[in-house]
């Protein structure tokens, strides 16, 4: 008897345990026209990711269900994205539920929005050193001639497509790339060179325009800057 009843109470933790986590994102009322005039995703790149989905939106509604496709991505790392809209021109935005809450509205969790619309949109997704791990789901959805703001992951619209994903944020590589490299004050011999990135020292190559890694002149930093000393005026490095 009482071992039935342990039995049960497990099993019944186990439901309210399983009804807790199962979440509802927002995946109706996104658009009022949705994609019915070929307002689409029409191909998206995430990294080594690509979903060329070329008339496959669900028209008026303009959600796309890809969570069956899973983008494998690190902590630490900076990633590229680009989108194709063959028929008009869209902005996107992009966000990963990484408290897994069912919704994009905590902090951090917008990664990304282009700053006007059109045909081929890219941009960086800044997958940070403390991004939760395991599996999240990921939206990017796009918006006819307009802009999509980092609030805007359930707005509704009036043509585009939301498409959502399932993505994997695995631990950060060994040695994590640097991004944003930005090169100011530059001289006929000196320019300062400084980037973001999540290593805590880096090594610095540099030589003319076209030069193997490995070839060329090379400095270290433990910031996220240096000097780069003795170049060769009117000349591309």
């Amino acid at each position: 008897m009482n071992k039935k009843l342990l039995f049960l109470l497990g099993f019944a933790g186990f439901l309210l345990s399983y009804v807790a986590d199962a979440q509802t994102y927002c995946t109706t009322g996104l658009y009022s026209s949705g994609c019915s005039y070929g307002d689409q995703i029409d191909s998206v790149t995430i990294g080594n990711f690509n979903n060329g989905s070329v008339g496959q939106c669900s028209a008026a509604a303009g959600f796309t269900d890809y969570t069956g496709d899973t983008i494998m991505l690190n902590q630490g790392t900076a990633v590229p994205i680009y989108t194709q809209h063959i028929q008009y021109q869209q902005g996107v935005g992009v966000w990963i539920d990484y408290n897994d809450d069912g919704d994009w509205a905590d902090a951090g969790e917008h990664l990304w929005s282009s700053a006007s619309y059109a045909y081929t949109n890219s941009g960086t997704l800044i997958i940070t050193s403390t991004a939760d791990t395991g599996y999240h789901r990921l939206r990017v959805r796009c918006n006819y001639y307009g802009t999509v703001s980092s609030t805007a992951s359930c707005s509704q619209f009036t043509y585009g497509e939301a498409e959502d994903y399932t993505v994997y944020i695995g631990p950060p590589p060994p040695c994590p790339a640097p991004y944003f490299v930005v090169a100011s004050n530059i001289s006929s011999s000196t320019a300062d060179i400084s980037w973001s990135g999540t290593g805590s020292s880096f090594v610095i190559q540099y030589d003319t325009t076209g030069f193997a890694l490995g070839s060329g002149d090379s400095t270290t930093s433990t910031t996220s800057s240096t000097t780069l000393t003795n170049l060769m005026p009117n000349t591309s490095y």
